[in-house]
């Protein structure tokens, strides 16, 4: 399992309101705050009961590196970099630096339009409510955009689906436990 840190700043918790979702007891609704910044990886945790930890310290907040284990309560994970591709790489203001365009896959190819509205928000991590507000949508109709995209890209979770997405700038790995 992998959760993908595709933006400037994502919130990871137990609420379906979070970026990250981890569905775990000891996790907090609103557990830590992950930030892309210029020297890496940023992490602050949210007065979480359990706690976030860098290695074997608890942190409230701490630039973490490649290879470091981080530890939101119970649930471990190794920090890796999966380098964006350079190609077709623009200066738009509308696409983050550093994140490339791509070709459309062949499981976007098969989705409706009105899947692949929904398919980019959900590239960008936002929960189903904020998609529905944006694409003036009902939240049941975003629900169900999502279960077909999940079985066209054939995962079963948001982190499955952002796992599988080729453009990711920064990508958690769940440490076996």
């Amino acid at each position: 399992m992998r959760l993908c840190v595709t933006r400037a700043i994502m919130l990871l918790g137990r609420s379906s309101e979070c970026d990250l979702v981890v569905d775990d007891v000891s996790i907090s609704r609103r557990h830590a705050e992950l930030r892309l910044v210029n020297r890496g990886l940023e992490i602050a945790d949210l007065g979480s009961r359990n706690g976030t930890f860098v290695g074997d310290s608890r942190i409230e907040t701490s630039l973490v590196n490649p290879n470091q284990i981080v530890r939101f309560a119970e649930v471990a994970f190794v920090v890796t970099l999966r380098e964006a591709s350079l190609e077709g790489e623009t200066d738009d203001p509308a696409f983050p630096p550093g994140r490339a365009k791509k070709r459309p896959s062949e499981c976007e190819k098969q989705l409706s339009e009105a899947q692949r509205r929904v398919f980019q928000l959900l590239r960008e991590g936002l929960p189903d409510k904020t998609i529905a507000k944006e694409l003036h949508l009902s939240q049941h109709t975003v629900h169900n955009h999502t279960r077909a995209i999940f079985r066209v890209f054939g995962v079963h979770s948001r982190v499955q689906l952002l796992a599988r997405l080729a453009n990711t700038i920064g990508v958690w790995d769940e440490e076996a436990k």
